[in-house]
């Protein structure tokens, strides 16, 4: 109901179009312990390109400056702090695009919270060890009684 079809043997031309990317690592808010190395890993489509070389992908932070070059870049040493970390991907007719995501590296910024698990965490692991230990006094006091 209300559809049209329409057929043609010439070739379609789609118009200029910049990339489509997705920036898959790292993510929003991601934290880093300091000297740990990071994992970027982004993915784009290009309708006229089809298939983008490892030069169309560029990824830098507004505090280091240009990271590397790539859809993966593995073990990127990265100062401590706030960074804005951005893949920018430009295809052959020169149109791009850009995804940012803001992750912190250093100790000092680590999620909240954090602490208090480990915390509790080995309290928890305390009162076991002290209840078993407890238990045994128990059980044994009452063999020789």
């Amino acid at each position: 109901m209300n559809t049209t079809e329409s057929r043609t043997t010439a070739p379609v031309r789609v118009g200029n179009k910049a990339p489509s990317i997705h920036l898959a690592s790292p993510v929003e808010g991601d934290w880093f312990p300091a000297a740990e190395a990071a994992l970027f890993r982004g993915f784009a489509s290009d309708l006229e390109d089809v298939v983008l070389g490892d030069s169309a992908f560029v990824w830098s932070s507004d505090r280091d400056g240009k990271l590397g070059e790539g859809p993966t870049l593995w073990s990127v040493p990265l100062s401590d702090g706030a960074h804005e970390i951005t893949l920018t991907v430009t295809d052959r007719d020169g149109r791009t695009t850009g995804q940012s995501v803001h992750i912190t590296v250093g100790e000092q910024a680590g999620p909240p919270g954090r602490s208090v698990a480990l915390l509790l965490f080995l309290a928890g692991g305390a009162f076991l060890l002290i209840s078993a230990g407890g238990i045994f006094f128990v059980r044994r006091g009452r063999r020789g009684a």
